[in-house]
């Protein structure tokens, strides 16, 4: 939540950055203003903490599938902040 809180009180210096979606140069995007796209990085951070509140079988399943996302989120990173990433 406060990652999520912290993207939205910044929103104002980080958009020219990752809003490209409203000037029609991403294909995916459906928003209509300017709009943050930093979202997984706030469930990145949120799901951190709570991996390590698991039982020890539950948090090293929880971290092997957090380290095996780790390309995905990289790629959708980029995306964001306005890199070609293609889906390759």
């Amino acid at each position: 939540m406060i990652s999520s809180f912290a993207i939205y009180v910044t929103k104002s210096l980080h958009i020219r950055y990752t809003a490209k979606g409203y000037f029609g140069s991403a294909v995916q995007s459906s928003h209509h203003i300017p709009t943050p796209r930093l979202g997984g990085l706030a469930i990145l951070v949120g799901l951190l903490p709570g991996v390590f509140l698991l039982d020890d079988q539950a948090r090293q399943l929880g971290l092997w599938m957090l380290i095996s996302s780790i390309p995905v989120f990289l790629g959708g990173l980029g995306e964001d902040v306005g890199l070609d990433i293609k889906p390759s």
